[in-house]
């Protein structure tokens, strides 16, 4: 199973729905990529629940789990070979990935809200041993997120009067044809405007960055939005680390610094 990047914490709790749902048809992340399920995976396997709404939950509370109960109705073994999240704030762990002729076992998804308020879209997807380019399910988790109650005091990190809830983007993996999108809320501490872009050398072709407002006024929240496009990353598989260097900030390089990390290339645990 491929390893899912997110940030790990080990507070949770599990849902656990009513049993009997199948799968089948197209899923859509929120970016708007389509996947096809691989045809007849609705006979293949059965779910307590293919989505979940988690409900409302606040960045102050710690990563959540959720449980997904899968059984094998295949008729055959099945192995469950690697993952794919549509956010990087989704961890995924299949308790057995390797499952006989009518064996069970249960997709643990758990879910970081902090630095994300808004509304929640995790997906994730499934591949087996009957179909590397196919998923053979998808996993859904819908709900929102109120922010911080101590707004101000949760920002962790600074760069001049900007204050950042996070510094480090995760993408987890990318596929060509993917167009992913991560935010990062912002707020400016400072008594004059901010108009924050990034620097041109600190930008390979694939990333790019926008804040919105174009201009944050003094005490105004905002969002950095960085984007990533699968259609320009290198060939093949691979791991990506960038430091994206933000201009507009009269603070040196390193404190004006964010970090993305990002997998491309599809591999198959075999």
């Amino acid at each position: 199973m491929r390893i899912i990047w997110s940030i790990i914490f080990g507070c949770f709790f599990v849902l656990r729905p009513a049993w009997g749902q199948h799968r089948g048809g197209i899923s859509q992340n929120e970016t708007g990529l389509e996947r096809p399920l691989l045809e007849g995976a609705e006979a293949w396997l059965s779910f307590s629940s293919e989505e979940m709404n988690v409900g409302t939950l606040s960045e102050d509370d710690y990563p959540s789990s959720y449980t997904f109960h899968v059984k094998n109705d295949s008729g055959k073994r099945l192995v469950f070979t690697r993952t794919d999240s549509s956010c990087g704030c989704t961890e995924v762990k299949i308790v057995n990935p390797v499952l006989q002729a009518g064996e069970e076992t249960d997709v643990v998804l758990t879910y970081s809200p902090f630095g994300r308020p808004g509304k929640i879209l995790s997906q994730v997807w499934l591949y087996a041993n009957c179909s590397d380019e196919k998923p053979v399910a998808c996993l859904t988790l819908k709900g929102s997120v109120t922010p911080s109650a101590a707004l101000w005091k949760e920002y962790r990190y600074s760069a001049g009067a900007l204050k950042l809830r996070r510094k480090v983007v995760c993408f987890g993996d990318v596929l060509p044809g993917q167009k992913r999108v991560e935010r990062i809320v912002c707020a400016n501490s400072g008594d004059t405007p901010l108009q924050i872009i990034a620097l041109a050398d600190s930008l390979p072709s694939y990333l790019s960055l926008q804040m919105e407002p174009f201009v944050l006024e003094p005490a105004e929240e905002g969002k950095l939005l960085i984007r990533v496009d699968g259609d320009k990353l290198p060939e093949g598989e691979g791991v990506c680390q960038h430091r994206l260097i933000l201009e507009g900030l009269s603070v040196p390089a390193e404190q004006r610094t964010l970090t993305v990390l990002l997998q491309y290339g599809a591999a198959t645990v075999k």
